[in-house]
């Protein structure tokens, strides 16, 4: 992290060759690129139309001169303080001070130059300033680069040097030069700066192409724009990922045809956005990040995702620091950084291109052409049904990924957060024909441990990961983001075998001068469960028959009525009788059928902080009804003997009402319900109850033995 006090030095563009990234790592290991500053014994904070020192930009002192990856001249001479001052009347930018004998002015910009090479011409430059221009300030928006008041070029054009920078430079933009300098406040925005700069830039002559030259010109103007916010020589002090990063993203916005970005190629986002490291050239990958929290909002156009970076930056020209200022560009688009960096960060994952079932947020535009650069970056660790995964993952808004098993079976998956984070996780998957995405409900927090969800993943073409996300910000711009620790664990839901078994019984009997009723009901039964869990996504812990539950059903009623008259005693008598039993079906079966089901909750597993069990049976049966009758005339005119089977089959119901522990913590819509509430994963329960009310008395007893297997 950059000390804050220090002055910044020129914004630059360079790109690294791919095929030369080895070298770049050769480079950084003996410290010649770096992002430590360089206190400066300049003023830092120059009047404008005074001569001030000048930043040292002769080539020999650039860190990436020779072979190697080109990296931004910009940056570095962000970082260095000249030592020269600035010759009055010249067009010097930086310490590019020869003599260029040939002008162009063009709409906005006075171009000096001398000999050009690759078949490009000045007004091939000029063109492509213009672009960027028009594109940048006229379409979109951001605020106009201001020039020095008192001291600046005819038509307040922008001095614009085309020179030599080595083979390895693509350009600077720098706030010393001779139409360079403090200016404050910028009027081309509505709020007051006091450090807004007029910039110069410089771009070389070497190209592989014109596009990359106009995605550079897009680039280095990006810079001026910055400059003029008063956001790169103040206290705002972004981190080089914000500024490179964001004027590597304009490429794609100005120049939709330029791949020169696509170099960067992957930043490594298990850093974190808040103090992303600068090695000389990854800061600049980090438009794939900028790129995943616009995209979505449409790209190359004014008010689309855009927006979120212009309002970004005005953020930090007014005072905020880079994450706040990020929220505050995320916010215009009616979302938050924390589900927008998370959402950025499935995608940067499976790089899966947006077309077919893959739509944003989750995809990238060209997401199968950033896959062919190095492909998916590998994941910071994985966990197995044995192995809980402990990792840290830094605040201020990084990533983590961990990979799951792969297993035929339902997995349940819990996040826990055990250090100060606040995190933001999913399951997420290919499955080929989109990205299967399955969020934790909540911010996993400290206070909020443990989040779970349940998952299937035979439908994933390859492996599935929980992504995990830390939006807990430390600072505002932080100087180090400290690492939070996190576990992830996973479990197969388990089956439940076991055994229920229920009797009751009920007698009636009620007389008054003239009648008297019996009444007397059995209900017997047992199951024997097999119970598999089923992948609802979503709610409580659900299992269901596997096809192996039998059940036992006998049911019993007898109903006798006595009515006494002068002559003789009436009688009638009513039985009904019922015996099933069979398989349980389930869901998809037909109508009529056996039905066995149960849910636990709450879920996702069996465990001490199981609240109920609850099974649910539905046994058809069919009643056989005999009601016969007899008595004596007068009073009692017949005599009858009716046996039939009634229209059937009449579904009854096996359900009860069993609480095991004498523990009340219902009613649940379950027929019949039980506690588990221990570690052994074996539930033992026998419930006895006795209930005399106006319709007589009657008792039920019901036992069982549940294993979760």
């Amino acid at each position: 992290m950059r000390d804050p006090r220090s002055r910044r030095g020129p914004a630059s563009f360079a790109r690294p060759d791919r095929t030369a990234r080895l070298l770049a790592i050769g480079v950084m290991a003996f410290g010649l690129v770096t992002a430590t500053v360089v206190p400066s014994s300049a003023d830092p904070r120059r009047a404008a139309g005074t001569a001030s020192p000048e930043r040292h930009l002769g080539q020999s002192h650039f860190p990436w001169r020779g072979a190697g990856p080109k990296v931004d001249g910009t940056l570095w001479l962000l970082h260095h303080p000249p030592p020269a001052p600035i010759r009055r009347g010249t067009f010097d930018c930086g310490s590019k001070r020869a003599n260029l004998p040939h002008t162009l002015s063009t709409a906005h910009f006075q171009i000096r130059y001398g000999s050009l090479g690759g078949g490009l011409t000045a007004a091939m430059y000029g063109a492509a300033l213009e672009r960027a221009y028009h594109v940048e300030v006229g379409s979109f928006g951001w605020a106009k680069p201001p020039v020095i008041p008192n001291h600046h070029l005819p038509g307040a054009r922008y001095p614009i040097r085309i020179e030599p920078l080595g083979s390895r430079v693509y350009g600077f933009t720098t706030a010393d030069g001779t139409w360079a300098g403090a200016v404050g406040d910028n009027p081309a925005t509505p709020w007051r700066e006091t450090d807004a700069e007029a910039t110069c830039m410089s771009i070389g002559t070497r190209f592989p192409s014109r596009t990359v030259m106009q995605a550079t010109a897009a680039h280095e103007f990006v810079h001026m724009i910055q400059y003029g916010l008063g956001t790169l020589d103040t206290d705002s002090d972004p981190d080089d990922s914000f500024v490179e990063g964001t004027a590597a993203w304009m490429e794609g916005e100005v120049v939709p045809q330029s791949r020169d970005a696509e170099q960067y190629l992957w930043p490594d986002i298990t850093r974190s956005m808040g103090d992303f490291p600068a090695d000389g050239f990854t800061e600049y990958g980090y438009w794939l990040v900028f790129r995943g929290l616009t995209e979505r909002f449409g790209t190359g156009n004014a008010g689309g995702g855009e927006d979120v970076m212009q309002d970004a930056w005005e953020a930090m020209s007014k005072g905020k620091k880079e994450l706040p200022a990020m929220a505050t560009g995320v916010a215009s688009k009616g979302t938050t950084l924390g589900p927008a960096f998370h959402a950025a960060a499935v995608a940067y994952r499976f790089s899966r291109k947006c077309e077919g079932g893959y739509v944003h947020p989750l995809c990238f535009d060209q997401g199968d052409r950033y896959l062919a650069q190095l492909g998916r970056q590998p994941a910071t660790g994985s966990v197995t049904l044995a192995t809980p995964y402990d990792g840290q993952v830094l605040a201020d808004y990084s990533a983590n990924w961990v990979r799951l098993p792969s297993t035929a079976k339902p997995l349940s998956v819990t996040v826990r957060s055990t250090g100060q984070g606040k995190l933001r996780a999913s399951v997420d998957c290919d499955t080929g024909s989109k990205i299967r995405d399955l969020p934790f409900p909540q911010v996993i927090t400290p206070a909020n441990r443990q989040g779970g969800i349940r998952v299937n993943l035979t439908s994933c073409a390859g492996p599935a990961f929980v992504t995990v996300t830390d939006e807990r910000v430390s600072a505002p711009n932080p100087d180090d983001s400290p690492p939070d620790a996190y576990e992830v664990s996973v479990d197969t839901p388990p089956d439940l075998d076991g055994t229920i078994t229920w009797g009751t019984t009920r007698h009636y009997e009620t007389s008054d001068p003239l009648d008297t009723i019996t009444e007397d009901t059995t209900n017997d039964g047992s199951a024997t469960l097999h119970l598999v869990p089923v992948d609802p996504n979503s709610g409580g812990y659900a299992v269901e028959d596997s096809g192996a539950s039998t059940f036992t059903y006998s049911y019993s009623f007898t109903e006798v009525i006595e009515s006494s008259g002068p002559n003789g005693t009436c009688t009638t008598t009513s039985t009904e009788t019922a015996h099933a039993s069979g398989k349980f079906s389930t869901y998809s079966s037909p109508a009529g059928d056996a039905f066995l089901g149960a849910s636990i909750e709450p879920g996702p597993t069996l465990n001490a902080e199981t609240d109920i069990i609850g099974v649910t049976m539905t046994i058809p049966v069919v009643v056989d009804i005999h009601n016969e009758g007899h008595g004596s005339d007068p009073d009692c005119p017949f005599t009858f003997d009716d046996q039939r089977d009634d229209d059937g089959p009449i579904i009854d119901f096996a359900g009860f009402r069993c609480e095991p522990g004498g523990v009340v913590n219902g009613p649940y819509p379950y027929l019949f319900e039980g506690k588990w509430k221990n570690q052994q994963r074996v539930f033992n329960f026998t419930c006895s109850s006795e209930s005399d009310d106006f319709n007589g008395h009657g008792t039920m007893t019901t036992t069982g033995h549940l294993t979760a297997s």
